[in-house]
């Protein structure tokens, strides 16, 4: 009897956190919850998809989770999910950070020197969003810029030595 219990108990602990695939997004409209279809052990069940404050999304099909079963029960589940085959492979720095739909290739990057730089279509349209002078700078959203802003619109000069 008592090795039936821990057989039980084991299996229980096993199945608190596992790895899921994303099969359907199941939307969050007429839900409290965001939920995803997932495949968990190849078996199909739904999801609460956990999410930072203020930051949402659609996860897409095939993103991977990390799924945690409520109290140790397995119908009762949620996870942060992961779509690593649209991660910014382009980080090189300790601190730079990325923000963004990369699926669609609209991000903000945050660079390790401290600069902003907004990417649309994977194209940087913006190199350094905060001037020197702290002004935020939206230039024209069809001439891509490379170089930073000053306030009235032209390229800021290299600071001097």
């Amino acid at each position: 009897m008592l090795e039936r219990l821990k057989r039980y108990l084991l299996i229980k602990l096993q199945n608190i956190i596992l790895r899921a695939v994303v099969t359907d997004f199941r939307g969050s409209i007429g839900t409290d919850y965001p939920t995803v279809q997932v495949k968990i052990m190849g078996r199909t069940g739904e999801m609460e998809s956990l999410y930072p404050y203020g930051i949402t999304g659609v996860p897409p099909l095939d993103s991977i989770g990390t799924v945690m079963s409520i109290g140790a029960n397995t119908a009762d589940r949620s996870g942060i999910l992961y779509h690593p085959q649209t991660r910014d492979k382009g980080l090189k720095e300790e601190g730079e950070v990325v923000l963004g739909n990369l699926f669609g290739g609209t991000y903000l990057k945050f660079t390790a020197l401290g600069t902003i730089e907004v990417w649309r279509e994977n194209t940087l349209i913006i190199a350094d969003l905060i001037t020197h002078t702290h002004n935020i700078i939206i230039p024209d959203p069809n001439k891509p810029v490379t170089t930073p802003l000053d306030p009235t619109g032209g390229p800021v000069s290299p600071p001097t030595p």
